[in-house]
C-alpha cells in the first residue's frame, strides 16, 4: 500500500501541468458565455445564501437567536462538501472518451475536480466571515481552525468523490442515487435546526452522520464563537484519513478496468 501511495504521488507531480490546464479548462467552461462571468462565482453562492436564509429564518426559528447566522455556519461546510462530492461523481465517465485517446492516470479527473472547487470554497468562506463580521462578530484567534478545516474537507471530499466515481463507472445509477441520498442527509443534518431541538434517545443516530462534526465545529466558531470541540477535529482527521486510505486501496484494484467498462 505504501507503494502504491507512493506511485500515486509520483503521478500527481508528472501530471501537475494536465491537473492545472484542466482545472482553468473546468472553472472557464463553467461560466463561457454567462454576460458576468467571474463574478457569478460570487453572487451565485451570495444570493443562495440570502434567500435560503431569509426563509427559513420565518419558517424554523426553534427560539434560535440569529437564526440567519446558525444557519448559514451550518449551510457552509455542508456546501463544501455536497458541491464538491456531487460535481465529482461523473468526472471519470464524462471524461471517458479522452481516457480512451491518451494514457493517463485515471484519479486526475476527480482530483482536477476537487481542486476546482476549493474556488467555490474559499468563496464560501469568504461570504461566510462577512455576514459573520456585520452580525457583530469578531474575529478571535481561533478562527484560524477555518483554514485546518478546509483542508480536511478537501481531503475528505477527494476521498469520498474517488470512491464514487469509480462506482459510478461500474453501477451507472450512483450519480442519481448519490443525488437522492444528499438531499436526505441535508435535512438529517444540524444545518436548519440545533440538535437540542431532537429527542435525547434520538440523538446518536444524527451523529453517525459523518458531516455532523464537520457542521458542528463551523457553529461553534462562527455562531457560538468558541474554540472547536477537539473530539470533533479527532474524528473528522480520522474520517478523512481512513477515506482516502480506503479509496486508494479501491484505486489500486480497479484502475485497469475502468477503461473496460467505460467501453460498454
Amino acid at each position: 500500500m505504501l507503494k502504491f501511495t507512493k506511485g500515486f504521488i509520483k503521478e500527481i507531480l508528472e501530471y501537475k501541468f494536465f491537473i492545472l490546464n484542466f482545472i482553468k479548462y473546468e472553472l472557464k467552461l463553467r461560466y463561457k458565455n454567462t454576460f458576468l462571468g467571474v463574478l457569478w462565482v460570487f453572487l451565485s453562492p451570495l444570493l443562495y445564501f440570502l434567500v435560503l436564509g431569509f426563509v427559513f429564518s420565518f419558517v424554523i426559528r426553534g427560539g434560535i437567536e440569529n437564526y440567519k447566522l446558525f444557519f448559514l455556519s451550518g449551510l457552509v461546510p455542508w456546501m463544501m462538501l455536497n458541491n464538491t462530492i456531487i460535481t465529482q461523481v461523473s468526472s471519470l465517465v464524462n471524461n471517458g472518451e479522452l481516457m480512451k485517446k491518451i494514457s493517463i492516470p485515471k484519479f486526475i479527473f476527480p482530483l482536477s475536480s476537487n481542486i476546482a472547487r476549493v474556488v467555490d470554497n474559499l468563496v464560501f468562506l469568504i461570504i461566510l466571515i462577512v455576514i459573520f463580521l456585520f452580525s457583530g462578530g469578531e474575529i478571535q484567534l481561533f478562527h484560524l481552525w477555518a483554514i485546518f478545516f478546509m483542508i480536511i474537507i478537501f481531503i475528505t471530499t477527494f476521498g469520498l468523490g474517488l470512491m464514487l466515481s469509480i462506482l459510478n463507472v461500474f453501477i451507472r445509477d450512483t450519480e442519481q442515487i448519490v443525488s437522492i441520498f444528499f438531499q436526505i442527509l441535508f435535512f438529517t443534518s444540524p444545518i436548519i435546526y440545533p440538535l437540542n431541538l431532537i429527542p435525547h434517545n434520538l440523538r446518536f443516530l444524527f451523529k453517525l452522520n459523518p458531516f455532523y462534526y464537520h457542521i458542528e465545529v463551523f457553529h461553534q466558531i462562527f455562531y457560538y464563537q468558541v474554540p472547536p470541540c477537539l473530539k470533533y477535529v479527532e474524528f473528522m482527521a480520522i474520517f478523512a484519513f481512513i477515506t482516502v486510505v480506503m479509496v486508494l486501496f479501491v484505486y489500486s484494484k480497479t484502475e485497469k478496468r475502468i477503461i473496460f467498462y467505460l467501453s460498454l
